[in-house]
């Protein structure tokens, strides 16, 4: 009996043992969300074993946790444990989510970029979307992040809060911990707050295309996923795109105004006049309302540019196609099938505006990056229409030109939106503008060039969480980044890669996962979601103690071009610091 006992005890030794290597056989630590990791890093001596968030009521914070071996492995499942405080306090782990990083191929970077903005340079595999995954095979000698994400609760009680991370593999368990640090003061809800994020979706309708009430041909919806519009399948896409522009606090929603027209059922054109059905335009506008998704609208602008930017423009109207259907189309801008629709549709958007209590939510956009004097009479043409329609309906537009932008106000624009680099170079001119009533913000797609904070995947993604810094410090309430889901390109029938991008990334932040008729998010979009919260900490303190805010603001940037911090620890900290003052003026 004792041999047998001897015997069994070996076993389980040798079990025990065995686990412990394989376990061993796989590093695991983490990193902030502030990095972009790459598949070839390795852990160090001093890479963390846990992690520690100083956070804000009602705030969204990531952390990574990486994972390497020199044997292949799967993930299993991520399990949380609550957070508690020592007064009492609980996170529900319900508040912790996580999705796997995953992997782009580019093979060699963004055109115009500095080598010393990028983050790497050459081919290779660049970190971006989020998979939906539950589980996730990693190769060996590869590192694999996994995005966690806390949503701290509004009504979260102050305090410090432990709990765990677990991470179960083929390779053994492993847990993480994590503390956050809970602070006295509530970022509202990204539809309460003060700063206007937009990144131009196509969800109903893209762009300038061709359409009829029953074929969308040209939606990239329809050409990536294959739903038609209205059906229930395409309901459950747009009900989860909602949700992640909700995470990522995109509060502006960009409406194809005259391809819901179109899709209205009495919608006609009958002996010159139009009948505008806005049944489908309602219901499209309030199920981003209802979900409290957005507060703000930008209407799909009056004059579109086809082919060589600042010619001139086009008007997308609608009319009635060869075989006699309502359709949308592009015709010359000034002409007479412009005409007719504009002489009616401004002043039905106007009153419908009205009557459904959403004028001051609504932005008209006209006809972006005016540069050619044709298009600035084609601008003024347009402009007239509004002025005499729909007199108190806010209107303006993205531009690369100073002249372009005092052409706007001075017909009658209400808001301008320079690029980056157009308004650093020329601040007093807009400053002017602002004192002036006119609303100011600012954009960047695939400018600026070289070494301007951008959003392109070979950029730090801290780059696009420092705008929130930049934006409070210039003054301005809002940012444009015009592509949150272009994926088929101009002129093209499928999808268009990263790699294929001049500009990689510039087309769109969020990617398409037919497989689960869903999107992936990006760690481009959750630095979005920064980037809001941390403009609203700016606001809240500035509000109580304006110079501390701008002291801590030039700790991290004084210009958008060449002179930030680029020290991801450094930025950190100095966000703690923000935090920790906005609690102490949160009780006044």
């Amino acid at each position: 009996m004792k041999k047998l006992y001897i015997f069994f005890a070996g076993c389980m030794l040798a079990l025990f043992t065995a686990d412990l290597a394989r376990a061993a056989s796989v590093d695991v630590w983490t990193a902030s969300s502030y990095i972009n990791v790459f598949r070839d890093f390795t852990k160090t001596d001093d890479s963390p074993a846990g992690y520690d968030l100083v956070v804000a009521r009602n705030e969204g914070e990531s952390f990574q946790i990486l994972l390497r071996s020199a044997v292949p492995f799967t993930i299993e499942k991520i399990a949380f444990t609550d957070l508690v405080s020592d007064n009492k306090g609980r996170i529900g782990k319900e508040n912790l989510s996580y999705n796997y990083v995953e992997y782009v191929y580019m093979g060699g970077n963004s055109a115009n970029q500095n080598v010393e903005n990028l983050i790497r340079s050459g081919a290779g595999y660049y970190p971006d979307p989020l998979s939906n995954e539950a589980r996730c095979r990693v190769e060996a000698d590869t590192t694999q992040p996994v995005w966690v994400t806390l949503d701290v609760p509004k009504k979260a009680r102050p305090g410090l809060y432990k709990g765990e991370v677990t991470v179960f593999t083929t390779e053994g368990e492993f847990r993480i911990p994590v503390t956050a640090e809970v602070n006295n003061v509530v970022i509202p809800d990204a539809v309460d707050d003060h700063f206007d994020l937009m990144v131009h979706q196509q969800i109903a309708g893209t762009w300038w295309y061709d359409t009829t009430r029953n074929s969308h041909p040209r939606d990239v919806i329809f050409q990536i996923f294959g739903h038609e519009r209205w059906t229930p399948e395409w309901w459950a896409l747009v009900g989860d795109m909602a949700d992640w522009m909700k995470r990522t606090r995109m509060n502006v929603l960009f409406v194809n105004t005259q391809q819901l027209l179109v899709d209205g059922p009495g919608t006609k054109l009958e002996n010159g006049r139009f009948t505008f059905d806005w049944s489908k335009f309602d219901e499209y506008i309030e199920f981003f309302l209802n979900r409290k998704v957005v507060n703000k609208f930008e209407g799909l602008h009056l004059g579109s540019v086809i082919g060589a930017v600042g010619e001139t423009f086009y008007s997308y109207i609608l009319t009635n196609n060869e075989q006699g259907e309502i359709c949308t189309t592009n015709v010359e801008a000034m002409s007479e099938h412009c005409r007719l629709f504009h002489g009616q549709f401004l002043g039905e958007l106007y009153a419908h505006l009205k009557k459904k209590g959403w004028l001051s939510m609504w932005m008209q956009h006209i006809g972006d990056e005016a540069v050619s004097d044709l298009q600035h009479r084609q601008y003024g043409y347009y402009m007239e229409h509004m002025k005499s329609q729909a007199p108190e309906m806010q209107c303006g537009d993205p531009t690369f030109s100073l002249k372009s932008a005092q052409n706007a106000v001075a017909k009658g624009a209400t808001v301008v939106t320079p690029i980056e680099d157009l308004y650093q170079g020329y601040k007093p001119d807009f400053d002017t503008m602002q004192q002036n009533g006119i609303t100011v913000y600012c954009y960047n797609c695939c400018g600026p060039h070289y070494h301007w904070l951008n959003r392109m995947l070979d950029l730090p993604v801290w780059q696009q969480r420092l705008l929130g810094w930049l934006s409070y410090k210039w003054g301005i309430s809002g940012w444009l980044h015009w592509g949150w889901n272009f994926w088929v390109d101009w002129f093209q029938d499928s999808f268009q890669t990263i790699d294929n991008e001049a500009y990689k990334g510039d087309h769109y932040s969020v990617y398409p996962d037919t497989a689960n008729n869903r999107i992936k998010g990006s760690i481009r979009t959750e630095a979005l979601r920064d980037m809001d919260e941390e403009f609203e900490l700016l606001y809240l303190l500035g509000s109580h103690n304006p110079e501390l805010a701008r002291r801590l603001v030039d700790k991290v940037i004084v210009n958008a071009s060449d002179n930030f911090v680029r020290d991801p620890a450094v930025m950190n900290d100095v966000r703690t610091e923000l935090i920790r003052a906005c609690a102490v003026y949160s009780q006044f």
